[in-house]
């Protein structure tokens, strides 16, 4: 072999190198992709309902369930106040996404911080809170203040979610 023959299979040997690092440089990322959407296969073909819970939390999607469940359309109901450990049920505008029409009112931790005979209260919350931080001195668990009862329904067996009807004849 000549030299010029060398230099040509030396040339033509590091670009069959050089295209199969490119090749498994870019197979890797490939692979990856794949690996993610097949994780992610039930959330792809989940419908939009289910993709938002998948995205919001399980226990935080059936707590708006509930509520509509338990509340008509047009009730206006007291969440908590907005913060920690309530970012989401204390977060008004976020929360009414889920809950709309129902009006949602904030109020105070220790006070309901409006008239609940003027505002036409219906509901009151039962919320423990979704963040095991708190802020502003909050602590967990809401309402912490009296609230005139009709009934209660509760989610769960811990008594940590649910509604209050208020019975607003007690405030006359």
């Amino acid at each position: 072999m000549n030299k010029l023959s060398r230099i040509q299979t030396l040339l033509l040997l590091l670009l069959v190198l050089s295209l199969l690092s490119n090749l498994w440089s870019n197979a890797r990322p490939m692979a990856h992709g794949l690996k993610v959407l097949y994780l992610n296969r039930n959330y792809l073909l989940a419908n939009n309902e289910k993709k938002l819970c998948l995205k919001v939390g399980e226990s935080f999607c059936n707590y708006v369930s509930f509520i509509k469940q338990h509340t008509s359309e047009n009730a206006t109901i007291l969440i908590p106040p907005q913060g920690y450990p309530w970012p989401m049920t204390g977060n008004v505008a976020y929360f009414r996404y889920f809950l709309y029409p129902r009006v949602l009112i904030n109020g105070k931790e220790k006070e309901p911080g409006i008239d609940l005979l003027k505002a036409k209260i219906d509901y009151v919350l039962i919320d423990w809170g979704e963040d095991k931080s708190t802020e502003y001195d909050f602590t967990h668990g809401w309402p912490k203040f009296s609230v005139p009862t009709k009934q209660i329904v509760y989610m769960d067996t811990d008594k940590k979610w649910g509604i209050i009807l208020l019975d607003l004849q007690k405030l006359k």
